[in-house]
């Protein structure tokens, strides 16, 4: 540790940032873009036993999550090619084309976009996208083929991502066919001066990490379209996150008793979505809302020397896809002059530390007592590299 690279030397952060996202690459293009997952418990043939009875299923799902071990090759769950690590892939090679457009990264970028498209459920209106698994929370219970905003959300984003880094009209009405999904199917409760987004069909919390991520993604399109709808949607969804703030600058997780809780990385999401707003001339950045979640997250969300907390009181546990977040939002923050309150060489430094493995990816999960090596690329090395590309891209344009 005493001979861990200095976060303040740029030439430290930037080649071992490079070295990183170059291993991550090679990583999955040697052993594919399929994983297991935290949360793919019920995918097993064993549950067929209980899977009437939703608690025992969510216990079963908990159970394979949290053990310190890898439980699926005996309980016969396959690896995935999960939503949410295709778009963060696309997103990340957006970025780094942006950079630097090589013939090798445009055609993976091409391929997977290709991939991610096939993946799509398409609705009445639009295409939407989901988990692409079972999964039992205490919010809602829902199928393999139940599509959901937040991982749609992730897919517009990337398609807008590779329409900026590429220049190709079919990317925007990709994307433009993911928000009419989200439009049409998901759908949104309007209250008149502002409007709350629905995260699964039939579920009735407002789940303010999701508004605050379409609030950006009504944003982006309105900065590229100039339609008065995203601009109009963009300022209710703002009323929305700015009513669901606590005193203290902080949101919970949802407006119902048993989402009152506060982590690190669904306040990133939100206050990436604002930011986002900020870019797109629709949100002051003096807003008090603006000032009072920037001022919560980062004086309360990060330990002296910039460790990621996962919850105010803890950094444990140490989490790839929270730590990813914290990179990610910060970055956007600082690219925007919004706050240079934390460096995101220390955060990314302090991640590196507990959580690069030196096979080529980034661990799972670090408690004080284990560690969880498994690769899995939603959760940990698709969140790390879209983090990392971002960190770079930043970087190197500022």
């Amino acid at each position: 540790m005493s001979n861990y690279p200095n976060p303040s030397n740029p030439t430290d952060h930037h080649v071992i940032v490079s070295d990183r996202l170059t291993s991550i690459a090679n990583f999955v293009k040697q052993h594919g873009y399929g994983s297991y997952d935290p949360y793919d418990g019920l995918t097993s043939p064993a549950v067929k036993i209980f899977k009437n009875n939703p608690p025992l299923m969510r216990f079963w799902q908990q159970v394979i999550r949290k053990v310190p071990f890898n439980l699926r090759p005996i309980l016969n769950i396959k690896p995935l090619i999960h939503t949410k690590t295709l778009s963060d892939f696309i997103s990340a090679y957006s970025y780094l084309s942006l950079l630097e457009c090589s013939d090798e990264n445009t055609q993976e970028l091409k391929n997977l976009i290709h991939q991610l498209d096939k993946l799509g459920i398409k609705g009445k209106v639009g295409q939407g996208w989901g988990l692409r698994f079972p999964i039992s929370t205490r919010f809602i219970s829902a199928n393999h083929l139940a599509c959901n905003s937040f991982n749609t959300i992730n897919v517009i984003n990337s398609f807008l991502d590779a329409y900026m880094a590429l220049k190709e009209s079919d990317y925007l009405v990709m994307a433009m066919n993911g928000f009419l999904y989200l439009e049409n199917e998901m759908g949104y409760k309007d209250f008149g001066n502002f409007v709350t987004w629905n995260y699964w069909a039939g579920l009735d919390s407002d789940v303010y990490n999701v508004n605050g991520l379409m609030l950006g993604i009504c944003a982006r399109l309105f900065k590229i379209t100039k339609e008065e709808k995203f601009r109009q949607l963009t300022s209710k969804l703002f009323r929305a996150i700015a009513n669901s703030q606590n005193p203290n600058g902080s949101w919970y997780y949802s407006n119902t008793s048993n989402g009152h809780w506060v982590d690190g990385f669904h306040t990133g999401y939100i206050l990436e979505g604002l930011v986002r707003g900020i870019d797109a001339g629709l949100i002051d950045e003096a807003d008090e809302c603006m000032q009072k979640g920037l001022d919560f997250y980062l004086s309360t969300m990060f330990a002296p020397g910039g460790m990621p907390k996962y919850y105010p009181n803890s950094i444990y546990p140490i989490d790839a896809q929270n730590s990813a977040q914290a990179i990610q939002t910060v970055s956007f923050i600082n690219n925007l002059g919004l706050s240079r309150m934390k460096s995101v060489p220390e955060i990314f430094f302090c991640v590196d530390k507990h959580l690069w493995n030196a096979k080529g990816y980034y661990n799972l999960i670090k408690t004080r007592f284990w560690t969880n090596k498994t690769p899995m690329h939603r959760w940990a090395t698709g969140p790390m590299f879209l983090a990392l590309s971002i960190f770079k891209f930043t970087e190197e344009m500022r």
